[in-house]
């Protein structure tokens, strides 16, 4: 249910100038730049474009070629992000596209076969038919997204059949996903582990002691605890990883 474009490439690029030449001032990582600026082979990265992205996509070099993946029930601006780079790739690889199902094509042949009215029924499909999903198997299907998790369920998608909207039901899915995914990481700071460290009681009442350290702000320096917000992006990413594999195996069984 997900589609993919792939672009030959015997040594690909460094990682900033495919960067670069996509040129979206919202491009954004889900998780840190390859060292050395150098693709890892079999490695994929997860672009997204900050306050409009639904799903993000997926891209990878394994061995001679590109792949870059778009997800089922993604927004426009995933899709149009999923084509720009496949074609950036084979600009700079000088390469044809090879989507999927489909023969290898030029660039211009896949800039006018894909940029256009596919690309509009694509946006349209992908949150239908996830809501078919919903009402043929009565159950809740979680969607990965570059900043969370996305959960549709028979309450959401009859709700959003009823509410009254100028915007079509699944327009309406498509729209809350990315709100969703709209998070400015610069005003909220994960939570701290606070270890309780001794219990007393005083009266009827017990008393749990904790030892005051740093919380999510350095307040002694007015700074971000820089620390412990990494190692839960790292740990964030990591698990966002995991689930976008089993979604995705998921996504071809049910395809």
């Amino acid at each position: 249910m997900s589609f993919s474009f792939h672009v030959s490439c015997a040594k690909p690029p460094r990682f900033s100038t495919v960067v670069d030449a996509i040129a979206e001032p919202d491009w954004t990582l889900e998780e840190s730049p390859p060292e050395g600026d150098a693709f890892a082979k079999g490695v994929y990265y997860h672009p997204y474009l900050r306050g409009r992205a639904a799903r993000g996509i997926e891209l990878a070099w394994n061995d001679d070629a590109f792949e870059v993946r778009i997800l089922t029930c993604s927004s426009r601006a995933d899709y149009e992000l999923g084509v720009k780079t496949a074609l950036v790739l084979a600009r700079l690889a000088d390469a044809k596209v090879h989507p999927e199902a489909d023969e290898a094509m030029s660039i211009e042949d896949a800039r006018a076969k894909y940029e256009g009215k596919w690309l509009d029924d694509m946006v349209a499909w992908g949150p239908k038919v996830v809501m078919e999903m919903v009402d043929r198997e009565a159950s809740t299907l979680t969607m990965s997204g570059p900043r969370r998790s996305f959960h549709i369920g028979p309450r959401l998608v009859s709700e959003l059949r009823n509410r009254p909207s100028d915007m079509r039901p699944a327009e309406q899915l498509l729209a809350a996903m990315v709100r969703v995914q709209d998070v400015d990481e610069e005003r909220w700071y994960p939570a701290s582990v606070m270890p309780a460290v001794h219990v007393e009681r005083l009266g009827a009442r017990r008393v749990v002691r904790v030892p005051l350290g740093r919380g999510p702000r350095d307040h002694d320096r007015g700074q971000p605890a820089r620390s412990a917000r990494e190692g839960t992006r790292a740990r964030r990413r990591e698990m966002v990883m995991a689930r976008r594999e089993e979604r995705a195996r998921r996504e071809d069984a049910a395809a």
